[in-house]
């Protein structure tokens, strides 16, 4: 999958148990549109490493829910 490949590396096809679920609401948002998942995947790969993973992944999600 193109998101997972993107943000986790080749080897690294699924997230971490915390991002699961929140990747796959984000994954929905996107529609399945190659730019949306990519334009996400470059804001979201430099905060997988914080401890404030989730809270950050999840407030991208809550924008992206507002944006319709």
């Amino acid at each position: 999958m193109l998101f997972y490949e993107r943000i986790f590396g080749i080897g690294e096809r699924c997230p971490p148990i915390q991002l699961a679920e929140i990747s796959e609401n984000i994954l929905r948002k996107c529609g399945g549109v190659p730019l949306a998942i990519i334009t996400l995947v470059s804001m979201l790969a430099g905060k997988k490493e914080h401890e404030n993973t989730y809270t950050y992944w999840y407030k991208v999600y809550l924008y992206l829910w507002d944006l319709g």
